[in-house]
């Protein structure tokens, strides 16, 4: 008897650690959860700046490329000062577009609560073509 005993006492032992480690492994479960959850909105704040950088930077890049001949005139050959006018506006579309796609997600992010999805959808899409046309004008 003194054996069975010593079983279901260790058996007993073994069920409660099984149950600590359920807790614990629950409450880091939990823990992780809160942490995605705070650095997620920490994220979300910090998201609008990282658009209207990117439209600081194309606009400047812009205003480079355009004046690169005034700028760079006595520097470098004038060969070289085309190619950096080329490579300045190729900056400019990609910055540009950085910023067109993240504005208009935002956009779609703030309308969609809102107005529902389909409209929001629309006003993605419209302010998207209507910033990537002005983009385009603004090198022709």
């Amino acid at each position: 008897m003194d054996e069975e005993e010593q079983r279901a006492h260790d058996l007993r032992e073994l069920n409660v650690q099984v149950a600590q480690v359920k807790d614990r492994t629950a409450q880091v479960k939990d823990r992780t959860a809160q942490v995605k959850d705070r650095t997620a909105q920490v994220r979300e704040k910090t998201r609008p700046w990282k658009e209207a950088i990117a439209l600081v930077f194309a606009i400047a890049a812009a205003e480079a490329s355009i004046h690169s001949e005034t700028i760079f005139n006595g520097l470098m050959p004038r060969g070289w000062i085309y190619a950096v006018a080329y490579a300045l506006a190729i900056v400019f579309f990609g910055l540009a577009t950085v910023a067109l796609f993240g504005i208009s997600f935002k956009a779609r992010a703030f309308f969609e609560p809102r107005v529902g999805s389909a409209h929001a959808a629309v006003i993605r899409c419209c302010s998207s073509t209507y910033s990537g046309s002005s983009d385009i004008q603004r090198f022709t």
